[in-house]
């Protein structure tokens, strides 16, 4: 019985996250804001969305301190996840040249 109830609160939970758009307000040198948009308006659903909201954002003086540094070293971290992948894509292009020769004159410029 219990294996049944949490597999349908697991489902349920994927329902649920797939019900919120996930949007980015913001442009480059402006501050960014993550939306959470609802595309359901269920209990679940607007429980769920506040709780991202609050997790993202915080929700005292202390957390949303504590979420703007996160936020700020998850940028970081993205921003190097980023430039690995530019710089394995360089080498898949480096490496295949003969298949790329336009991207691999990109490259080198």
């Amino acid at each position: 019985m219990i294996r049944i109830e949490r597999k349908m609160t697991e489902k349920a939970q994927k329902d649920v996250e797939k019900l919120i758009a996930f949007r980015k307000k913001g442009y480059f040198g402006t501050e960014a804001e993550l939306l959470f948009e609802l595309l359901d308006f269920r209990e679940e659903t607007i429980n769920t969305q506040g709780l991202l909201r609050e997790v993202y954002y915080g929700s005292t003086p202390q957390k949303k301190m504590e979420a703007k540094i996160l936020r700020r070293l998850l940028r970081k971290e993205l921003a190097a996840f980023k430039e690995y992948v530019r710089e394995y894509q360089r080498w898949l292009i480096r490496d295949h040249r003969e298949n790329y020769p336009e991207l691999f004159d990109y490259i080198q410029t």
